[in-house]
């Protein structure tokens, strides 16, 4: 880890627990113009918010409309992480707070969107966190935009759950073009073998969460879990922020915006 890496990593984690310990106003985290309810959003606000509610697919945890213990997406082609939760769908409210956060560095959606992470990581049945590692992006991204969003969101779990964050346990081998651009099967290859694990004595034998913002086709998690469990990873599991869903109907996931 380079004096760089160490600098990031100790400003994001005292930010965040500045944070914790000091909400900025008691306001709305959203609007400002109403006083927030103990989880950050005034009551207008929180309607606008689709929890991701059960039934949930047994793998990849997106909402099923009565089908099950699989989506369709898992039974055509079984994820290779263990699990993964979100707490939020990705529309409404929360599509907003990621792509603010995502592109225009509102860190106040970060800390919002990673509490309700750990409050969706402390209600579930799975193994408890050993390490949280973010999906990282590659250095010439990270130099471009500044931040990583993952690692905020990772920052702020760690508070709650107390598992250590290694921002740099995995690294993007890779420069890849953004997913937005992409469809399903372009997404996939687009990241196939773009992620390494950079040193395995951090997570070998570890139960690793994968941290991110969104779960949408599952390309991403898919191929950084690949590449955690080659580097020694006991388990893998994924916690987004938000994730889509699974439309039987159509036989496809759910349209998402931008992601």
């Amino acid at each position: 880890m380079s004096m760089n890496d160490i600098r990031m990593a100790l400003r994001q984690g005292g930010e965040a627990f500045l944070d914790l310990l000091f909400p900025e106003d008691g306001l709305c985290v959203h609007c400002h113009g109403e006083s927030a309810t103990e989880q950050g959003l005034c009551p207008a606000c929180a309607q606008h918010l689709f929890p991701s509610a059960p039934p949930k697919c047994e793998r990849c945890g997106r909402p099923l409309k009565n089908e099950g213990p699989l989506c369709g997406a898992c039974q055509k082609s079984l994820p290779p992480f263990a699990g993964a939760a979100a707490p939020f769908l990705y529309r409404g409210l929360a599509g907003e707070m990621v792509r603010e956060m995502k592109y225009h560095e509102k860190k106040r959606y970060a800390n919002f969107l990673g509490d309700a992470m750990a409050r969706c990581l402390q209600a579930l049945e799975g193994p408890r966190p050993d390490v949280l590692v973010p999906v990282p992006l590659h250095r010439s991204r990270m130099r471009e935009r500044g931040y990583n969003q993952a690692q905020w969101l990772a920052a702020r779990v760690s508070l709650h759950c107390g598992a250590p964050v290694l921002p740099n346990a995995l690294t993007r081998v890779r420069e890849t073009d953004k997913q937005t651009r992409l469809e399903t099967r372009a997404r996939e290859k687009n990241v196939h073998d773009a992620f390494a694990v950079r040193k395995s004595r951090a997570v070998r034998g570890k139960c690793v969460w994968l941290i991110d913002d969104v779960l949408t086709t599952g390309a991403t998690a898919r191929n950084c879990a690949r590449a955690l469990l080659a580097g020694g990873a006991a388990q893998v599991w994924v916690l987004t922020a938000t994730t889509v869903a699974w439309r039987p109907e159509t036989g496809r996931l759910e349209d998402w915006e931008e992601a």
